[in-house]
């Protein structure tokens, strides 16, 4: 599901209308609620904790969630997804988790607009790194790589370039076809003959 600058800028407007937290922010074992908000640094969750996302969230660091770390959207969001719209690199592993509101169509968009592993400090990295985890959720990273390890499931990925390995799946939900944000624009997508090669 390509998005446009507009759209990613809208959401980032949308998140720092709900206030700015400098610095980074780390979720543990006693979760938090947050939302919607701009963060400056780092997001992470781990330690088996839970962050509930409440609005739209805008972090201009990088993603981390790993060691039993869960992203759900509140219940709030009823059947509209969500976003969550970071200028770093994501790094899911470890039984990393996410789930929408819990109302049947919806689900966390999780996107990035780094170019990495091409643009300055990514360190060879992809922009989205996935490995044993994720769950229902939505992948976009329409400037740089994503990487899905064996042992990965998620409902859709959008990026300039995608590499599945080792038993990682991808369960297209039929939903998606025609979601609709609480913010922001709808769903559509479509499959272009020579914009893909399957690797065996």
């Amino acid at each position: 599901m390509p998005l446009s600058d507009n759209n990613i800028q809208a959401w980032k407007d949308e998140a720092e209308a709900g206030g700015v937290t400098s610095g980074n922010v780390s979720v543990g074992w006693a979760g938090a609620t947050i939302g919607p908000r701009r963060i400056t640094g780092d997001l992470t969750v781990g330690g088996g904790g839970t962050l509930v996302v409440s609005g739209t969230l805008w972090v201009e660091g990088n993603i981390t969630i790993s060691g039993g770390g869960e992203v759900h959207l509140s219940p709030s969001y009823g059947p509209n997804s969500g976003a969550i719209v970071t200028d770093g690199r994501v790094t899911l592993s470890g039984g990393s988790d996410f789930a929408g509101s819990g109302t049947p169509g919806s689900y966390p968009f999780l996107i990035t607009t780094s170019a990495c592993p091409v643009a300055p400090n990514c360190g060879g990295n992809n922009a989205i790194s996935l490995s044993g985890g994720a769950g229902t959720v939505a992948l976009v990273a329409q400037n740089g790589n994503v990487q899905i390890n064996g042992g990965s499931s998620l409902k859709a990925v959008t990026a300039k370039q995608i590499t599945m390995t080792g038993g990682a799946t991808l369960e297209y939900d039929a939903g998606l076809i025609s979601d609709v944000f609480s913010s922001g624009p709808g769903g559509s997508w479509t499959v272009i003959k020579g914009t893909y090669i399957i690797i065996d």
